[in-house]
């Protein structure tokens, strides 16, 4: 994962709520990104503003299938003459940033308005449009900046930022058909073998025994190309799924497993 986008984040009254909750407090002078400092903007503390951490459990958490724990919550406030510079959030592997907009912004208005999301990878300098009601998320070690709106346009530009941390006892949820947030299972807990599995697991591995024809996967060692799978079981976010679970080795459908075979 390097920079995803959430279109029509928030309905029309959560939307209103943090609107609500933003008018209630007041921008401070003087916040700065990279070596722009010359530059600054509008900076605006959301740290105890208990519905940006209400969004953040039950909206961002959730579509992003990812948990955190919260560096700090704030929003920017730019208007034309602020500038900010390429930089990077953290240097950690396992810190994001989300990026919510909340001016007045259309895709009609990207090309008239400008204020783009800047973001660099493979070498190469690629932007966002800043619509309203967009969430962005994107690995905080990126290069990255935001540029304020035109001379033109006489706007505000918004973004409440989350600083996050992913949490040590994040788990990813495979569910659905949706692919997980890593690359690949084999790697999410390495062990050689079911020895370090839980009896209480017994049970759901058993039931995945009962839905694998081995049969299909003589080429691929036997029951031993399973354990990665069944290791991955033993996560309570795993555990307590109540959907179905459908999972493809090398994208092969033929070769897919899918039952609902986990229950809370």
């Amino acid at each position: 994962m390097s920079v995803e986008i959430y279109d029509n984040f928030l309905n029309k009254d959560e939307f209103k709520k943090l609107l609500a909750e933003i008018n209630k407090r007041e921008y401070t002078w003087g916040h700065g990104a990279g070596d722009a400092d010359k530059y600054p903007w509008l900076h605006m503390d959301l740290n105890k503003c208990e519905y940006a951490h209400h969004i953040l459990k039950n909206k961002i958490e959730p579509i992003v299938n990812m948990s955190f724990d919260v560096e700090r919550i704030y929003m920017n406030g730019q208007m034309y003459g602020c500038q900010s510079s390429f930089h990077v959030d953290s240097s950690e592997d396992n810190a994001r940033t989300f990026l919510y907009f909340i001016h007045d912004y259309t895709p009609n208005d990207a090309d008239r308005y400008g204020g783009y999301f800047y973001y660099k990878l493979n070498n190469e300098i690629k932007c966002i449009e800043p619509i309203q009601n967009r969430g962005i998320l994107f690995n905080a070690n990126i290069l990255h900046k935001g540029e304020a709106f035109n001379r033109c346009t006489g706007l505000l530009r918004q973004s409440v930022a989350w600083k996050l941390c992913i949490t040590t006892d994040n788990l990813p949820i495979v569910t659905n058909n949706e692919t997980s947030n890593v690359d690949d299972i084999s790697n999410i807990k390495n062990t050689s073998s079911r020895e370090n599995i839980h009896n209480e697991d017994n049970k759901i591995h058993d039931e995945i025994l009962s839905i694998i024809n081995l049969d299909n996967y003589d080429n691929m060692n036997g029951i031993d190309v399973f354990e990665p799978l069944m290791d991955i079981l033993s996560y309570k976010h795993v555990i307590n799924c109540d959907k179905s679970i459908n999972i493809c080795f090398n994208n092969d459908e033929k070769n897919s497993i899918s039952n609902t075979f986990l229950t809370k």
